[in-house]
């Protein structure tokens, strides 16, 4: 119950890109997590939404937090996988995680290097192989090829890139985050 009331607080938010919102939900979200792990530390479920919840607090409190809760993001997301290495939910989180910490700026790094002595590896290419994985397990979902598109772009493969985005707008939207996102990747294939 803990982790889907987490879950549920998370597809809320996920639903538009006001950040008035996503505070409101993501943050109780968090506790329902925390709690369902407190519980049991072997929930795939309670891992992921741990790890989905603690990334996007991090983005919501700015660049240095983003980078400090990216540790929590990778050993909760990997935990989740080894639990459960077919939810697509994770595979598409480890995506996620992989891309953004690749698509750090140059000063975002500079922060990253005071906090930790050794910031978090991660690349495009295993963002890409992540997304792949997530297609595989579940193939109906835009985000994955929305991700998967971008990963393309940033791998500098256009014909790959163009082929997934315009995969991800052909899709039948569920709801208003599939709608944003093919929004996104419209503006991409622009």
């Amino acid at each position: 119950i803990l982790w889907r009331l987490a879950q549920v607080h998370f597809d809320i938010a996920d639903q538009t890109e006001d950040k008035e919102i996503h505070k409101t939900y993501f943050y109780p979200g968090f506790e329902f997590a925390k709690k369902a792990l407190e519980l049991n530390q072997n929930s795939a479920k309670a891992n992921h939404w741990y790890a989905v919840l603690i990334g996007k607090i991090g983005i919501l409190e700015g660049t240095k937090q983003k980078i400090i809760n990216s540790y929590q993001v990778e050993i909760y997301g990997l935990r989740a996988l080894e639990l459960d290495p077919i939810y697509d939910g994770t595979l598409h989180l480890m995506g996620q995680w992989h891309y953004k910490l690749a698509d750090l700026s140059w000063a975002e790094r500079k922060i990253a290097s005071l906090i930790f002595a050794k910031p978090p590896k991660a690349s495009f290419a295993e963002a890409a192989d992540y997304f792949q994985k997530a297609i595989v397990a579940k193939p109906d979902e835009v985000r994955h090829y929305l991700w998967l598109g971008k990963s393309y772009l940033k791998l500098k493969n256009k014909e790959e890139a163009i082929k997934y985005l315009q995969m991800s707008i052909e899709m039948m939207p569920i709801d208003d985050a599939d709608k944003l996102m093919q929004k996104e990747a419209k503006e991409l294939l622009k």
